[in-house]
């Protein structure tokens, strides 16, 4: 009866361990497909902010005999610069810029200028927009934006000061749920992409959730195995101090009988009478095989968060 109610309660941990494991790997995977679904479904509010040009038009000219000077409203400008950028609705849906349904929080989105600089003229490719100078600051509406439009945004500034290169920039949380994308086409400002980024909307994004659904199984798991593998090297030294001599008494009366018992049949542990623990194994190579699992898990997610 003793040993009858050892071998119970020890098969029930085990059985326990295994079902936690076995339901962290349901939720994970549900999680997974849950996460992708919402994200495909979910409209979305994005800009892409893209940088086509920047010029700086009084540029010195290595050419004998030719100068060159710009005047605007009868001032001298001694830095003149223009700069052309494509402002695209890169998201799933329509982005509403004025009544009762609108997307923004103004009646427009502000593109802020880099100080330093004073907006001369401005001008858009589209009728479907309109372009403000607000205090050097560029406030653009519309009535509706729909998804894939895009616009030209066409400018001529003047350097006041000693600064860093012109440049715009939106506020994202001026429109609601939105996300503003950056990029450029003059190759020393392009930034640099993960390579998740290269490949079509749906996978990439897919293959986001998978490697923070992968992440977070980690984390859940670790601990977990780490325990379950300290508690079964627990429990097999308890049984050692309690049967090891029981063990050895048997070994020295049958001399058939292994002195390991890690060589033991199941025949032998019948008729020793001894309840079979659970035998850890070689701590060597469990441990590489753990190294070799979380490289595998960390290391390939990884790869796709390189950037190029």
């Amino acid at each position: 009866m003793r040993y009858n109610g050892k071998i119970n309660n020890y098969y029930q941990s085990e059985s326990l361990v295994k079902k936690i494991f076995h339901a962290l790997l349901w939720i994970s995977a549900i999680a997974t497909i849950v996460s992708a679904g919402l994200q495909l479904r979910t409209p979305n509010n994005e800009i892409e902010l893209k940088l086509v040009s920047r010029d700086l038009l009084t540029r010195a000219i290595n050419v004998d005999g030719l100068k060159s000077s710009y005047i605007y409203n009868g001032e001298p400008i001694s830095k003149l610069w223009q700069l052309r950028y494509v402002i695209t609705n890169i998201g799933s849906t329509s982005i509403i810029g004025s009544g009762e349904r609108s997307s923004l929080i103004k009646d427009h989105i502000t593109l802020k200028l880099t100080s330093g600089y004073k907006i001369l003229e401005s001008s858009l490719s589209s009728d479907e927009f309109t372009i403000e100078n607000i205090s050097d600051n560029l406030n653009l509406k519309f009535l509706q934006w729909k998804a894939n439009e895009a616009t030209e945004i066409l400018l001529y500034i003047s350097q006041t000061e000693e600064v860093t290169a012109p440049d715009l920039q939106i506020n994202e949380r001026e429109i609601i749920d939105g996300t503003v994308t950056r990029s450029s086409l003059i190759s020393q400002e392009s930034q640099n992409m993960y390579l998740y980024e290269y490949l079509p909307e749906i996978p990439a994004l897919f293959l986001k959730w998978v490697i923070i659904i992968t992440y977070g199984a980690i984390l859940l798991l670790m601990p977990i195995v780490i325990i379950d593998t300290l508690n079964k090297s627990r429990k097999y030294k308890n049984w050692c101090k309690e049967f090891m001599g029981e063990v050895n008494a048997l070994v020295q009366s049958q001399p058939d009988l292994p002195k390991d018992i890690k060589n033991w049949s199941n025949e032998h542990w019948k008729c020793s009478g001894l309840v079979k623990p659970k035998i850890p194994k070689d701590k060597s190579k469990d441990t590489l095989l753990g190294v070799a699992l979380i490289c595998f898990f960390l290391g390939v997610p990884l790869l796709f968060m390189v950037s190029l």
